[in-house]
């Protein structure tokens, strides 16, 4: 099972991290990185 499904269950982070054998810290990680509210920054380049 992967966390996305895991997640879409409705596991709690410390089911997860038991089914998949995993720390819980490890599950919040990836969790977290799959959130949308983290963007790129939008770059421009400096003019000399």
């Amino acid at each position: 099972m992967s966390l996305t499904k895991a997640k879409r269950k409705g596991l709690s982070i410390r089911g997860i991290a038991r089914e998949l054998g995993i720390h819980r810290q490890t599950v919040r990680k990836y969790m977290d990185a799959e959130s949308p509210s983290v963007s790129c920054r939008r770059t421009t380049s400096t003019v000399s």
